[in-house]
């Protein structure tokens, strides 16, 4: 009986090879999650830290403040630029859909009003 026959003749079906685990290929060598992860960081005392060290720290704190400041006005421009298109945009379909649907009805509303002028 071949995989046709035991399946049904329309079908196609694929088993593995036995014994074989997802994601894993043959001969590789598997490393544990130590080996890849770093060693974590020891936070020293400021006393321990040299005037040189903590100067560059300092310095390197201020110029990431300086940068997310000026990146969080990027944002906001961009921001305020996307609701103000956003807007625009829903008025725009807002009026586009009520001139559809009387146009579409044009016939209905003429009904309408010959009926109330009778």
């Amino acid at each position: 009986m071949n995989g046709n026959e035991r399946f049904g003749y329309n079908s196609l079906c694929h088993v593995g090879i036995p014994g074989m685990h997802w994601g894993h290929r043959k001969g590789s060598s598997s490393k544990t999650k130590s080996s890849t992860t770093s060693a974590p960081k020891v936070r020293r005392k400021i006393k321990d830290i040299s005037d040189a060290e903590l100067k560059t720290k300092i310095g390197r704190m201020q110029i990431e403040q300086q940068y997310y400041q000026l990146s969080k006005n990027r944002v906001q421009t961009g921001k305020s630029y996307a609701k103000s298109a956003l807007a625009t945009g829903t008025k725009i379909a807002g009026i586009t859909s009520t001139a559809l649907a009387l146009y579409t009805n044009a016939s209905k509303i003429k009904n309408i009003f010959e009926s109330i002028k009778k």
